[in-house]
């Protein structure tokens, strides 16, 4: 390319001739030993995981859209490009030991491999008992009961940075004096709260729970798990509307309200979660899944 771009007449290498340095052939097989001392198996092993996932494909009929393909390819070369002009981006594949010939023809055979990969996924994702009992509580919450629920914390750990940030020497800190002074603090939020302050106005300013404060102590999305069976078990024994007494975990000293509670039973919405765990668009961990177990039950024999 170099020679042709200066106007000199290029001939075609010999054939098994990679390149010729002031003269001298480097043959195929001198590069591919070079490649193995460099790389080792690794890409052995990789051109093989491609095999292996191209006949699976065959084997269940998982076709490639070559439109998609190309669609797909178009996408990641203009992210890669960054709004490099030609010349430039085709300068940088050069110094990669690439012409865009080689580019789009490694990234192509890489999307061919991800869609076939995840057709797969999708032809033989079982629905076991274990990802629906788990889409289960994700979706309805622990047990198939739903809260939303919003608290107030007061937390020892807090108490101990803030005095640690005025100077206090971290050795004479005395922790239980400090989760004493949390508790005192989760008990006046809630006879705030019993005196009919709003619970948003008293987590803003009494709150240590930084992720919930500024959104009225609501947390989102609560598990069932998230601070423990003691916190859980407090819920379980509110009704709609109603405020916790003071209630300690792990993080510090709660005052829980309970918004409201829906309970689903798993037998009410099984299929329509199963046929969610069937349909999901296959992920990163579920493809690299099925490549590794492909190339594990093959027999295959390196040199």
């Amino acid at each position: 390319p170099r020679l042709a771009a200066q106007g000199e007449p290029v001939e075609p290498l010999p054939q098994g001739v990679v390149a010729q340095v002031n003269g001298e052939d480097i043959a195929m097989q001198d590069y591919l030993e070079y490649l193995y001392q460099r790389f080792g198996k690794r890409g052995v092993r990789e051109m093989v995981g491609d095999l292996l996932v191209e006949r699976e494909a065959a084997r269940y009929g998982v076709v490639v859209d070559e439109a998609e393909v190309v669609r797909i390819a178009n996408e990641r070369e203009e992210g890669m490009r960054r709004g490099q002009d030609e010349q430039t981006f085709l300068a940088n594949l050069e110094r990669n030991g690439q012409d865009y010939g080689l580019f789009r023809n490694s990234i192509e055979a890489e999307i061919r491999t991800e869609l076939r990969l995840s057709g797969l996924v999708l032809k033989t994702r079982v629905a076991t008992d274990e990802k629906i009992q788990q889409l289960f509580e994700r979706k309805h919450g622990l047990g198939g009961v739903r809260m939303e629920i919003r608290h107030i914390v007061a937390m020892p750990n807090i108490l101990r940075a803030e005095a640690v940030r005025e100077g206090a020497d971290p050795s004479t800190i005395d922790m239980e004096q400090l989760r004493a002074t949390a508790r005192s603090q989760a008990e006046r939020a809630r006879e705030q709260l019993i005196s009919g302050a709003d619970f948003a106005t008293v987590a803003a300013e009494l709150s240590h729970d930084r992720v919930t404060k500024d959104r009225g102590g609501k947390i989102e999305n609560y598990n069932g798990r998230l601070y423990g069976p003691a916190f859980r078990g407090v819920l379980d024994r509110l009704q709609p509307g109603e405020l916790s007494p003071v209630v300690e975990s792990g993080a510090g000293f709660h005052v829980v309200e309970l918004i409201s509670r829906t309970e689903t039973s798993l037998a009410e919405v099984r299929d329509a979660l199963i046929d969610e765990i069937l349909s999901a668009e296959p992920n990163f961990q579920e493809m690299t899944s099925l490549r590794n177990s492909l190339i594990e039950a093959a027999k295959i024999r390196l040199f």
